[in-house]
């Protein structure tokens, strides 16, 4: 879900930013209107995330009412705002990959799967609530 909550915008940029000279105002505006978006996507998602703890019961959708994990529909929806945060974030690699810096785009993205594995290692390491388990993917997501 994650390369499209940009609604395609990261593509406009890629082509923005390629097309264009280096000091070509379009460049900047693409970026500031890409953002505008994806700000407006991630209050988006996150309402959700928020309204969907108060009208319904997130471990019913799931279809874990009977798992034990007594906070799972607060973790849920803290999840659900943390990869809403992550939307806007994603124009940072996609201007990497217009200014053909291909190989620090695939730097950056490698780091998200060791600090998860370092975060769950800590997790479980320290004996913490099964819960939290889902907040190192989502935090480097």
């Amino acid at each position: 879900m994650v390369p499209y909550a940009d609604l395609g915008i990261g593509a406009g940029v890629i082509n923005a930013i390629s097309m264009s000279e280096v000091d070509d105002p379009i460049r900047t505006k693409a970026v500031a209107s890409a953002i505008r978006v994806m700000l407006v996507s991630m209050i988006i998602v996150s309402s959700l995330g928020l309204l969907g703890m108060t009208f319904f019961s997130w471990s019913e959708v799931l279809s874990l009412e009977n798992s034990g994990l007594g906070r799972l529909d607060t973790v849920t929806a803290l999840v659900i705002v943390i990869f809403a945060a992550t939307i806007p974030m994603g124009i940072g690699q996609r201007v990497l990959l217009a200014l053909m810096m291909n190989p620090i785009a695939i730097v950056v993205n490698s780091l998200g799967p060791i600090l998860s594995l370092l975060g769950t290692a800590v997790i479980v390491g320290m004996g913490l609530s099964p819960e939290l388990l889902v907040f190192p993917r989502s935090l480097v997501a």
